[in-house]
């Protein structure tokens, strides 16, 4: 078991969301559709109105619930929402085609089993989420920090986040949330406040647009190894041409098949990827530093950006953590997802790297020749992508939808839906014609958004929980304090070096001169034979 806050610190009696102030309008709940968690797919956001509201309603009269057209779906359960003025007795409610159904004990019962997932189900959807296309920069990531410092660091990174997700989910669960879904936003607004909230839903755009932006540009180089007649930016705006109209689907659950042709298509192009090299390189020792430098200093925040954009999906793991079937088995679903995510992406990041040393390229599968097996690969990767762009951008639709539309007449909500996601997919298309560097984009998105929200404010959390079951003051004598003061140091100086060396890379790659940065950058020292 990790060190840090486990069963001492959540078997202890629960602080109530009352304990930590809020301010009235702050008072909603971001909710989830378990059922649908492995796609990480149908983030449902319902609004919930306060007490004195409650009391003048109807006896058991539904309370107001802003539902979006696609946020109706079948089996999408509410927890309660329907009260008795009378008794202040409370029921949940079920949404099921478009009609919201009172649930008794039973049937609510059977209904919560239903949607859970098993230990199997949860480690794989933590497995799928963070292994894909940032898997194929590692082994650029481990040329730019060397190989024994890249494995080192790959591993420590690893526990590092497992620790921190762990953090996260502890310190959701000393909390009393009546029996509600909550989200990451939810935990922050109410223990944070509401300016840490919003800061943490600008981090939740920033991963969801810059990831669809970086999803685009991969595709686009994919597609110029096959056909190098249309440029990269040329494909990444045609591929957001259908992109548009599949962002209006109002349920994804017709393109359910397409997540294990993406699984397929992701071990395809790894098995693929290790077959050329083997048959096409030669492997050196890896204690050859003429080869393979142990550790670039200079360089090594270039790691972490692709490493950390593997790592940290931390604004999955509480809806995650809420849908398992037994949520004692969570620190263990954790721990063996994490220990396989980092198992697998060590052994392909080294493997990719010894075989073509400094030779290697952003993308690794772009070290392949443009033949018909190698195509199948990259073209089953385009496939994948692009699919996965359209779960990818659910987190920002969801959190700009539920913003925006409330606001305006239910008759105008349908064209007005349409045209945020078309905004959206917009948005994403102009960073990658923009950008147009793959390693860059995923380092600027680690830097300004996954870092803080792996190491920042987890600690935070746990910090001003600990004040508030103080008394108020803070506990500087115990180890957590200093703990948490440590992760949060090291959150920022990780922010700060990968944001501004991405920041130099893409700088760089715009023909900017950066003297210093393009020889520590530079290949002149390379002795493997690079070929086209």
């Amino acid at each position: 078991m990790l060190p840090g806050d486990s069963l001492s610190e959540t078997q202890r009696k629960r602080l109530t969301v009352e304990d930590f102030s809020a301010d009235d309008d702050d008072d909603e709940q971001m909710l989830y559709d378990t059922n649908e968690i492995p796609a990480l797919g149908a983030w449902t956001r319902y609004a919930h109105t306060d007490d004195e509201e409650d009391e003048e309603l109807p006896s058991f009269a539904p309370q107001e619930v802003f539902l979006p057209e696609d946020r109706v779906e079948q089996g999408v359960l509410s927890e309660p929402r329907e009260r008795s003025a009378e008794t202040d007795e409370t029921k949940p409610l079920l949404i099921q085609d478009g009609e919201i159904e009172v649930m008794s004990p039973k049937k609510l019962a059977g209904l919560k089993a239903s949607q859970k997932q098993t230990f199997v189900q949860a480690m794989l959807s933590i497995i799928k989420a963070a292994v894909g296309a940032g898997s194929f920069a590692l082994p650029y990531a481990f040329y730019m920090g060397g190989l024994w410092g890249s494995t080192v660091g790959m591993i420590l990174l690893g526990f590092l986040c497992t620790y921190s997700a762990k953090l996260l989910v502890d310190q959701k669960n000393r909390i009393d949330w009546k029996g509600r879904y909550v989200s990451y936003v939810d935990v922050v607004r109410r223990v944070l406040g509401k300016p840490a909230a919003m800061l943490l839903q600008l981090f939740i755009y920033i991963t969801s647009i810059g990831a669809c932006a970086s999803y685009l540009i991969f595709c686009g180089k994919m597609l110029v190894s096959i056909y190098d007649g249309i440029p990269q930016q040329g494909y990444s705006a045609l591929l957001a041409i259908p992109l548009v109209f599949l962002t209006w689907m109002r349920s994804f659950k017709y393109l359910a098949f397409t997540s294990i042709l993406g699984d397929i298509a992701l071990m395809w192009a790894i098995i693929t990827t290790l077959v050329y090299g083997f048959m096409d390189q030669e492997l050196h020792s890896p204690f050859d530093t003429s080869y393979y430098p142990a550790i670039n200093i200079s360089t090594f925040p270039l790691f972490f950006g692709p490493a950390a954009f593997l790592f940290c999906i931390h604004f999955l793991m509480i809806p995650l953590e809420q849908s398992l079937l037994k949520p004692r088995m969570w620190n263990r679903t954790l721990f063996s997802s994490f220990s396989i995510i980092t198992v697998l992406n060590v052994i392909f990041s080294v493997l990719a790297y010894m075989l073509w040393g400094c030779c290697i390229q952003p993308i690794v599968i772009q070290n392949l020749p443009s033949d018909v097996w190698s195509n199948i690969a990259r073209g089953a990767l385009v496939v994948d992508l692009f699919f996965t762009f359209l779960v990818i951008l659910v987190p920002s639709r969801d959190i700009l939808e539920s913003t925006v539309l409330p606001m305006v007449d239910p008759s105008a909500r349908w064209w007005l839906t349409n045209l945020l996601r078309t905004g959206l997919v917009a948005l994403a298309t102009l960073f990658s014609v923009v950008i147009n560097s793959f390693s860059s984009l995923i380092g600027l998105v680690s830097g300004l958004a996954l870092t803080a929200m792996a190491f920042i404010f987890p600690p935070l959390l746990r910090l001003k929980i600990n004040r508030v079951e103080n008394g108020g003051k803070w506990r500087t004598n115990h180890w957590t304090f200093v703990v948490d003061v440590l992760m949060v140091t090291f959150g920022f100086i990780a922010a700060i070096l990968t944001t501004t060396e991405s920041f130099l890379e893409l700088l760089v790659g715009y023909g900017v001169q950066i003297s210093w940065f393009e020889a520590a950058n530079s290949n002149a020292d390379c002795t493997m034979v690079c070929h086209a």
